[in-house]
């Protein structure tokens, strides 16, 4: 979850880059860290992680400056897939696919431009209006790709979110503070540096990496791309 840091200072939380190492390291600092809304009682202390667009962030703390991790779009996105799949399996459900099963043409024929664009479309929605079609169509797509779809829906069950791009979370906009994932020890001594204070992150919510039929290839990169990251870039040509 993101956090306002020293009331000067917002943090983005983007999934899969590294947030819940970050969130973590500080909240356990002797920096002043707040959650907006009621998130730690409802999320942080039941060992839950969320994340918010920026704009959120902004409506409950005010217009501050903001830093963020960013990662490369494909593999943050293929990193959101399979801890999409661990999750599933975590949570007790079975997926209709075993992780070690997928290929590139499982990909293309069971994610159709309806799947993806209705995340989008969730995602974009449903913290502006909750009503019975937009439950039903989250619960829909949540259990979209486990065997059994009659679970009780919880909100940190949407991981099908964690696959949109990064610029979801930033609005299509670059945060004031940007480092990148495979630099962290740069994040590290930002956060030191701006506030006098040793900041360390810790290795969290990691997991040994499976294996499995996809290769990553161009064409599979392409598809990525058309399909999660080139709407934002349609944002961008016409503003």
């Amino acid at each position: 979850m993101s956090l306002c840091i020293n009331d000067d200072l917002i943090w983005l939380a983007i999934p899969r880059c590294a947030s819940t190492s970050i969130e973590s390291a500080l909240i356990n600092s002797t920096l002043n860290c707040k959650y907006p809304y009621d998130y730690k009682e409802k999320y942080y202390d039941k060992g839950l992680h969320v994340h918010l667009e920026v704009e959120k962030l902004y409506n409950f703390f005010g217009i501050k400056e903001t830093i963020c991790v960013n990662r490369d779009w494909f593999d943050r996105w293929y990193a959101a897939l399979e801890f999409m799949w661990l999750s599933m399996t975590n949570a007790g459900l079975i997926p209709i696919i075993k992780w070690e099963d997928i290929d590139n043409n499982w990909l293309y024929n069971n994610f159709t431009k309806k799947y993806i664009d209705t995340i989008h479309s969730i995602n974009r929605n449903a913290n502006k209006y909750i009503d019975d079609e937009m439950v039903k169509l989250k619960y829909e797509y949540t259990f979209h790709f486990c065997e059994i779809k009659d679970h009780p829906l919880k909100d940190h069950y949407y991981y099908p979110a964690l696959l949109l791009s990064q610029n979801t979370w930033k609005k299509n906009n670059k945060c004031t503070y940007e480092f990148d994932f495979k630099e962290l020890d740069k994040f590290e001594n930002f956060i030191t540096n701006r506030y006098g204070t040793e900041f360390k992150l810790e290795k969290l919510n990691s997991y040994n990496k499976l294996s499995n039929k996809i290769v990553k290839d161009d064409r599979l990169k392409n598809w990525v791309w058309d399909n999660f990251e080139k709407r934002f870039e349609k944002t961008k040509q016409l503003i």
